[in-house]
């Protein structure tokens, strides 16, 4: 409980938690805001609607986890160890509350969503689709534990944030030219946690297979995103148990 308060404080504390997530939520509101003033006729929202900028969502939240990494530029997990009864307890905690976070914030952008889709015009709401609420859940936790992973393995909040850009932008990319030349590199683009994030919960009108030039099922794009998740928190772990100068 002294590790789960201590984090909680340390994070409502900064300003840079509650600027994070001003963003986040805003963010997902402008293409509700542009829908209201281009749409011709009246149309409904539902949750896919709703999260139409849910990456960017998704990618402010691996920036969030990995702010941790400024803990570790300024020793504060060196404190953490020398007044909790476990060297361990912080990052379990931290992690709990910004996933919480993640979550919550998700949750409130989806409520000030369907706020304004009811007072703008053209726009009404129908909460249907939760499976894409579901999917921008889960590819929000993923990416933000990808973020804290990296950066408690670098030590660096940048290299936290890059690591995951990087592999979006570059390597996913890469990947898949490099699938088309040789068969074999197809499996380590199927492992892409970013690729299975950007594919899960998306529909593309074509059926969904394990060809280089398909969309995989959603239940394989969700099982490699929970074994990333899990990965993720073992390498916080593991990089918090190096010694503490």
């Amino acid at each position: 409980m002294n590790a789960l308060k201590s984090e909680l404080t340390k994070l409502l504390t900064l300003r840079s938690t509650w600027i994070t997530f001003v963003v986040a939520i805003l963010i997902l509101q402008i293409p509700v805001v542009v829908l209201s003033f281009t749409v011709t006729e009246p149309m409904a929202l539902d949750f896919e609607g709703l999260l139409l900028a849910e990456m960017l969502y998704v990618f402010i939240m691996a920036y969030f986890g990995a702010s941790i990494g400024r803990d570790l530029q300024f020793k504060l997990n060196a404190q953490a160890m020398l007044t909790q009864k476990s060297r361990s307890s912080w990052i379990f905690a931290r992690v709990f509350w910004q996933n919480f976070f993640a979550l919550a914030g998700l949750i409130l952008a989806v409520l000030l969503g369907a706020a304004l889709a009811t007072i703008l015009p053209n726009l009404s709401v129908e909460f249907t689709n939760f499976q894409d609420l579901g999917a921008t859940a889960l590819k929000s936790v993923v990416l933000l534990n990808l973020g804290i992973g990296f950066a408690m393995l670098t030590r660096s909040t940048a290299a936290g944030m890059a690591i995951p850009l990087a592999q979006a932008l570059v390597l996913d990319n890469l990947l898949v030219l490099a699938s088309t030349k040789v068969s074999a590199l197809k499996y380590l683009l199927f492992m892409s946690p970013t690729l299975r994030a950007g594919q899960l919960g998306y529909d593309n009108g074509a059926p969904r297979g394990f060809g280089v030039d398909q969309f995989q099922p959603d239940w394989f794009n969700a099982l490699v995103l929970c074994a990333w998740l899990v990965l993720m928190v073992l390498l916080a772990v593991w990089s918090n148990k190096r010694d503490v100068r």
